[in-house]
């Protein structure tokens, strides 16, 4: 809802929701900072973007098992992403 409202042609609308929507991805990305603060904006910007996405689909009507198959994937793809980069950072 905050995506959408973010969108909206109300200028107070538009204002709440970028306000909530701010405060979201500042938390994520501070929550992932605290293990892995090199790529935290990175990662954080993948799961907003995520979520955003699984919004929009449920939104057009995709299943809800397929809609938890893609947030598995998704989680599973966050944390192949992390261990990676915690590889990189050893060499």
């Amino acid at each position: 809802m905050v995506a959408e409202a973010m969108r909206t042609t109300d200028p107070k609308a538009r204002e709440i929701a970028s306000k909530y929507g701010n405060s979201a991805s500042l938390f994520i990305e501070s929550y992932i900072a605290k293990s892995n603060p090199e790529h935290a904006r990175e990662l954080a910007d993948y799961v907003i973007t995520t979520l955003r996405g699984l919004s929009a689909a449920a939104r057009t009507g995709l299943s809800k098992k397929r809609l938890i198959a893609v947030a598995r994937l998704a989680g599973s793809a966050f944390h192949s992403l992390t261990i990676i980069e915690a590889k990189c950072e050893k060499r």
